[in-house]
């Protein structure tokens, strides 16, 4: 047996194991969907954008520029492993793969926290946005933690039901909240309409430091894409949908020149 054969079967039979949970169960759309859902598109334009316009300024298109440039390398980079092994790990395994177990375990305490950040933000945005909409129709308001924890259990209910009802309900949400984030600008622009802003790309107001600020909070907007890389078992085709889900390009390319067949 050949050197790529022998990687290829070790591959296949990484993307097969279960863990424990639903096997080879997701559809490509579904697997990329998991990844859609957490960037979270609704609240980039309509809560990120803002807070990077109000720290960098007219800086804000380059900080947008430079955060999608690095997103596209570090997709690049996981598409790297991605198309090759396939766990519930994801940065933990390919960490492990590439340095060894001392960086896997700072890798995983790091996506953890970092998830469990992303959440408690979330939640708090939830039960704010809650209470406005309460308070604005109905004048009362209930307490913060009373819509944290409803949507903590929902979101663990969905989860724990069923993968693919998961995926599918945040698909759902989330096309109709950017149809109407969509239609909000289109209304914009037919009251206002649409101008070019040249001078921002003078940068006369913004400054290195105001760029700087504004880039972490424009990487933000990307947190969550390579959440997809946590369906190696659920997703069907796992070394092809994956890298996929990630970055299209990169998958294609990878395919082409491994020597290693993902269809």
């Amino acid at each position: 047996m050949s050197k790529n054969d022998t990687q290829q079967k070790a591959a296949s039979n990484r993307g097969k194991e279960s863990y424990g949970l639903k096997s080879a169960t997701l559809s490509p759309l579904e697997t990329l969907g998991q990844s859609v859902a957490n960037i979270a598109p609704t609240a980039t334009p309509t809560v990120v954008i803002p807070l990077v316009y109000a720290v960098s300024g007219g800086g804000t298109w380059l900080a947008y520029l430079i955060a999608t440039f690095a997103i596209l390398l570090v997709a690049s980079s996981i598409n790297q492993f991605a198309r090759r092994s396939a766990s519930p790990g994801s940065f933990y395994s390919y960490a492990i793969e590439g340095l060894g177990s001392f960086w896997g375990a700072v890798t995983g305490w790091a996506l953890l926290i970092a998830y469990i950040g992303c959440a408690s933000a979330v939640t708090s945005g939830f039960s704010n946005y809650s209470n406005v909409l309460l308070e604005s129709i109905a004048g009362v308001k209930i307490p913060a933690v009373i819509f944290i924890a409803i949507s903590v259990l929902a979101a663990w209910y969905v989860a724990y039901k069923d993968i693919k009802l998961s995926t599918r309900l945040t698909l759902i949400l989330e096309f109709a909240s950017v149809s109407l984030v969509l239609v909000l600008v289109a209304v914009t622009l037919y009251n206002y309409g649409f101008k070019l802003d040249f001078e921002q790309l003078a940068l006369k107001t913004t400054s290195l430091d105001a760029l700087r600020g504004g880039l972490v909070l424009a990487l933000f907007s990307f947190a969550g894409f390579e959440s997809a890389a946590t369906l190696g078992s659920e997703a069907k085709d796992p070394l092809h949908n994956i890298p996929r889900s990630l970055s299209d390009y990169p998958a294609r390319r990878n395919r082409k020149n491994s020597g290693i067949s993902l269809l």
